[in-house]
């Protein structure tokens, strides 16, 4: 006697794919819906924008803060090993 359990869940996966399949593309048929999800899609993509900029001047921000930190712990350290 064979087990046939795991053939049916391949078969209910199936199934719960079509369905949220068919809901997506009954969604995005109405105008409307399309195009609210266009604008979130676009306000995404822009705010996006806006914080890979806010981290690029983050980034040089802290690295000049490094350097200057690394600077004057070199010259702490050059005057005691001078002393």
């Amino acid at each position: 006697m064979t087990n046939n359990n795991r053939d049916g869940g391949g078969f209910l996966a199936g199934v719960l794919m079509g369905v949220l399949a068919g809901a997506a593309a009954a969604v995005f048929l109405n105008e409307e819906t399309r195009e609210k999800a266009r604008k979130k899609i676009n306000q995404a993509i822009s705010s996006g924008e806006d914080e890979v900029t806010r981290l690029k001047r983050e980034i040089v921000r802290l690295r000049t803060d490094l350097k200057e930190k690394t600077a004057r712990k070199l010259e702490k350290a050059s005057k005691k090993l001078s002393s």
